[in-house]
């Protein structure tokens, strides 16, 4: 997964890294090959809301050249991503924006310059598809990030944000942990896993 401006974008990503490197468990045979390719030959962005764009995502993984050979040979499984562009403010419980302007210090700043900051909290949706070549291989993938992400540990990553020229970590909160529910369905002998 390419590195992004959007501070979230790259954060759910590095999240979705660690899952793939340090949690996931090689439970078939395509698992144990998935796990065996890498990261960045196993996890693509999709260009928005995945919904609708899972089986153009998946056509254009299947021409791609994961190899680097001649002919492509697109492997499954294959995590995709997506994550909403709309902007929706997060309900108060979850923080209360700080709309009026405040004077502060970064911690970290070896000058210790004053700053006005005005912060807000929003929800932004994720989703992740797994396409795998057999259902065995989908359903361990997707509840392997359920447990993962349900994990007290695993609910809190940190966004990176270029301040000052300095790198600045905000955290970002899974508001809701568990993957509400596993649809699986089976074109052309790929099963998908949306979680």
């Amino acid at each position: 997964m390419a590195n992004f401006t959007d501070p979230i974008k790259a954060a759910f990503g590095r999240y979705l890294g660690r899952f793939y490197s340090e949690h996931l468990v090689a439970d078939t045979p395509a698992l144990s090959e998935f796990r065996q390719r890498g990261f960045a030959k196993s996890a693509v962005w999709a260009p928005g809301r995945m919904v609708d764009q899972v089986e153009e995502m998946l056509s254009s993984w299947r021409k791609n050249d994961n190899d680097d050979s001649d002919t492509p040979h697109p492997k499954l499984p294959v995590m995709i991503a997506a994550m909403a562009k709309d902007y929706v403010p997060a309900p108060s419980e979850y923080g209360r924006p700080i709309l009026n302007p405040i004077d502060v210090i970064i911690p970290h700043d070896p000058k210790r310059r004053v700053f006005k900051m005005r912060v807000v909290t929003a929800d932004v949706r994720t989703q992740v598809a797994i396409c795998a070549p057999e259902e065995p291989t989908a359903r361990s993938i997707a509840m392997q990030l359920q447990m993962f992400a349900g994990a007290t540990e695993n609910r809190r990553f940190h966004s990176i944000y270029r301040l000052a020229g300095m790198d600045d970590h905000w955290p970002v909160v899974l508001e809701t942990p568990d993957i509400q529910a596993i649809n699986t369905l089976i074109t052309d002998k790929v099963v998908y896993a949306s979680a």
